[in-house]
């Protein structure tokens, strides 16, 4: 999107097909926009950003476009990588249990995660998706190390923690 060319000619094709919505990724490894107020982002080198979203946001509107923001939320192959420790762990062994995505229910995946998303209401954006809340489906045998109920307290959890953010 950051391509103003490019830009124009998507927003041209999508009308001529009747359509007004556009979703774009805003974070997935890596959080893709530039904003002033990602501390742990910056902190863990994850902010990459290759677009200015209050500009894709107002290009849009501008275009009667509504704006979706994918948010890719627990496969995060960059954070797992920067601090393993994020990842979902056997109890018993330690072991890593679905290797690239993390434990939606750790503090710092959390913070994190909120941080991401109090930027983006801050921007404006109206709607959030967000993506990849689970696990790999390879990886769901290993996770029967858990209670259905702890699988779903972990992701009651991050569901919890990004509407508390919004709010």
């Amino acid at each position: 999107i950051k391509n103003e060319s490019f830009r124009q000619r998507t927003v041209d094709r999508l009308k001529q097909n009747d359509g007004d919505i556009v979703i774009f990724d805003v974070k997935g490894s890596a959080v893709h926009f530039d904003a002033d107020n990602l501390p742990i982002a910056d902190k863990l080198g994850l902010h990459k950003p290759q677009y200015e979203l209050q500009e894709v946001l107002d290009f849009l509107k501008a275009n009667n476009v509504r704006a979706i923001a994918r948010f890719i939320a627990i496969k995060d192959q960059s954070l797992a990588k920067v601090r393993p420790d994020t990842q979902l762990e056997n109890p018993r062994t330690g072991s890593v249990l679905s290797p690239g995505y993390v434990d939606p229910s750790d503090p710092l995946v959390l913070d994190y995660n909120a941080e991401v998303i109090c930027a983006l209401a801050s921007a404006g954006v109206e709607e959030i998706n967000l993506d990849y809340i689970r696990y790999r489906t390879e990886a769901a045998g290993s996770l029967s190390v858990f209670t259905k109920d702890e699988k779903v307290d972990k992701f009651l959890a991050f569901a919890k923690s990004a509407r508390e953010a919004i709010d």
